[in-house]
């Protein structure tokens, strides 16, 4: 029995008061090793009994906590990741990275499908960015081995930078321990040590298929599943999985901070709710 507010009766007084009534043979009640359940909700001077239960997702009510920004990719993890910081009261608010081997307009498909079944009450803003400029750069001036690690690295600084301008305090993004070279223990550090902004990972310790099953929950997995890998600029070469932070920060050296400051300043910010697949593109001229 749950109940909400003053009586002149206990709980377990009503507990053993219906259990009496409801137990025909006996009219006794065991409290402790119960046969059966029955749910009763008392409010005030009213009661219910609930006939069935449905399991729900349970978390906070969105805005008790701040907003967060979201490295949202399209596949499965990133829109899972957003969704469990959702659940914990954070609005989200989503940067999707553009490149030439990426889909755009399905990615923020993927957070449109999460917004619209989970995000009421809020109204997220989406940063797209041109990231074709920096994988370029990269392929110019960072060895092969080293390009998977230096591309996130340059992902989370510009999403700082992002975060920053909108008065954000966390990033978010999709991480599973070991899961692909950029996220060893190793690379994680080095991540997080290349910026201040806090960067947090809530799939850190899941396995894929628990991932896959959250997405499944919460309506994003038909979506997801059609999702293209993101580039890889490894050249087919064997990629570094444990590069010390010293290594990792050198790379990332190599790619000059212009190349940041001019992408950023050409981002394309606009409302969720604005989107409609093609809406949003690099070659297009459309003010926000």
């Amino acid at each position: 029995m749950k109940r909400v507010g003053e009586h002149d009766w206990k709980g377990q007084d009503a507990e053993r008061l219906i259990g009496s009534v409801l137990n025909t043979e006996t009219n006794t009640v065991n409290l402790r090793t119960p046969d059966h359940w029955v749910r009763v909700l008392v409010h005030g001077d009213t009661a219910w009994i609930t006939e069935t239960s449905v399991p729900g997702p349970s978390g906070l009510p969105l805005g008790t906590q701040e907003p967060v920004l979201s490295l949202l990719s399209g596949g499965f993890d990133s829109v899972v990741a957003a969704w469990m910081m959702m659940s914990r009261g954070c609005p989200v608010h989503f940067v999707h990275f553009t490149l030439d081997c990426a889909q755009s307009d399905h990615a923020i498909a993927v957070a449109d499908t999460l917004q619209s079944s989970w995000g009421y009450g809020t109204s997220p803003r989406v940063h797209l960015i041109d990231f074709q400029p920096v994988k370029e750069s990269i392929r110019e001036n960072v060895e092969p081995r080293m390009r998977q690690v230096t591309l996130k690295v340059l992902m989370a600084k510009t999403a700082e930078r992002i975060a920053e301008q909108n008065g954000i305090g966390a990033l978010v993004t999709g991480d599973a321990l070991g899961q692909v070279s950029s996220q060893t223990l190793t690379h994680l550090r080095a991540i997080d040590a290349s910026i201040d902004i806090p960067m947090l990972r809530p799939l850190l310790g899941f396995q894929k298929q628990d991932i896959i099953a959250k997405a499944r929950l919460i309506g994003t997995a038909d979506l997801s599943a059609r999702a293209k890998e993101v580039c890889d600029l490894s050249e087919g070469l064997p990629v570094a999985v444990e590069a010390p932070l010293d290594k990792v920060a050198d790379n990332a050296g190599r790619i000059s901070d212009s190349v940041i400051d001019d992408i950023v300043s050409r981002e394309l910010a606009f409302r969720l709710s604005d989107w409609f697949p093609g809406a949003y593109r690099f070659e297009q001229t459309i003010p926000v």
